[in-house]
């Protein structure tokens, strides 16, 4: 993985930006902070481009949610 130009951002191998030194939950504090900025950025792309990392993150914070849910059942 390599940072990117976003402070606290990793690119990993599939291209996708992940917030460093994440743990379980931090994912939807990481997605809000990026979609606050999104708003007041000036560049239409840009903040294309980072609402589509925000929805990223949501997804993976989903998935988090859904397993341990899941690791809960398995006991």
């Amino acid at each position: 993985m390599k940072m990117s130009d976003e402070s606290g951002l990793l690119i990993s191998a599939t291209g996708h930006c992940v917030p460093t030194g994440t743990s379980e939950g931090r994912y939807r504090s990481w997605a809000a902070r990026m979609a606050d900025r999104a708003t007041i950025e000036r560049d239409a792309s840009e903040a294309e481009r980072l609402m589509s990392i925000v929805a990223y993150w949501e997804r993976l914070a989903n998935v988090e949610d859904w397993q341990g849910d899941g690791a809960s059942f398995a006991r």
